[in-house]
């Protein structure tokens, strides 16, 4: 069962909070695209994906959907026109007071759905802050993190570096939104990161290494990736295996066995019962 926040009654929240509901948050941005997508890009994405996610969900799962954020840090994309950029200081006490708030109306579980990189550093801190003032469990996913899907044939430097405007977000944004898309500006931006990593041997994408940077350092476009290679059917491939990833993110925090103080012996309890990779992992690398 999937609600919305903003559409029930006070009355109907403190019916939803006694069924022990997980909580979405979704957090996007409103920052260039390049000449071909809208500003709206991430969250529209992000919107897309979750609406795939909730189909997999079992009606007995609880699940409220809390009002979007539509703007997140984009602080790497304010050299371009129509960018909107919280900053770091902004953003983390606005999720932190949203997670007091819903821990008052009852919520012990906060699932942020991110789907701008910019935003990652902020949540991070907004979700460990709650989680160490008690009442809530919180996670963060970043859906551009999950496992490639399988079948999609891209390039493997289109995978690694075309993150902004490139294949990906575009074939997603031709098939949830065509009308917003511009064909006829359809490029192909190589990334300086991308030609710096194959120069450094410690700093580069995804290296112990990471080395800062605005949009218009990596390309003066402020978009890498090839977006000729996108197509409407990749981009419904593409969410389809988004939401069942994200779907079962959400499966696997409706089952945490929360402590009576939320602040996490249910989930070390659950991890115990259920031995598997993430101990082993643990284990290896304490």
């Amino acid at each position: 069962m999937i609600k919305d926040w903003e559409f029930l009654t006070f009355h109907e929240i403190s019916d939803l909070a006694r069924r022990d509901p997980l909580a979405i948050l979704l957090a996007g941005s409103t920052e260039q695209h390049g000449s071909h997508l809208p500003l709206a890009t991430d969250s529209i994405i992000g919107n897309g994906i979750l609406e795939r996610s909730f189909r997999h969900i079992p009606d007995e799962n609880s699940v409220v959907r809390l009002p979007d954020l539509s703007i997140g840090v984009s602080l790497e994309h304010t050299e371009f026109p129509g960018t909107i950029s919280y900053s770091t200081e902004v953003l983390i006490p606005m999720v932190v007071e949203l997670g007091r708030q819903i821990v008052r109306a009852g919520i012990r579980r906060l699932l942020i759905v991110n789907s701008h990189g910019g935003n990652s550093a902020a949540l991070d801190i907004a979700g460990m802050k709650l989680h160490a003032e008690g009442g809530l469990s919180v996670a963060k996913v970043d859906y551009f993190r999950f496992p490639r899907p399988k079948g999609i044939e891209f390039p493997e430097n289109e995978w690694t570096h075309g993150f902004h405007g490139g294949a990906t977000e575009t074939s997603m944004m031709m098939h949830l939104r065509p009308d917003l898309v511009k064909p006829e500006n359809f490029c192909s931006n190589s990334s300086k990161i991308e030609e710096m990593s194959q120069r450094m041997r410690m700093i580069g994408r995804d290296r112990a290494v990471s080395l800062y940077w605005m949009a218009d350092d990596i390309h003066e476009s402020g978009t890498v990736g090839d977006a000729t290679l996108s197509s409407d059917i990749i981009g419904q491939q593409l969410l389809e295996h988004y939401g069942k990833c994200l779907s079962q993110v959400m499966l696997d925090m409706t089952e945490l066995d929360m402590d009576d103080s939320g602040r996490g012996g249910g989930f070390l309890r659950l991890m115990r019962s259920r031995p598997g990779p993430l101990l082993q992992g643990s284990r290896k690398n304490s």
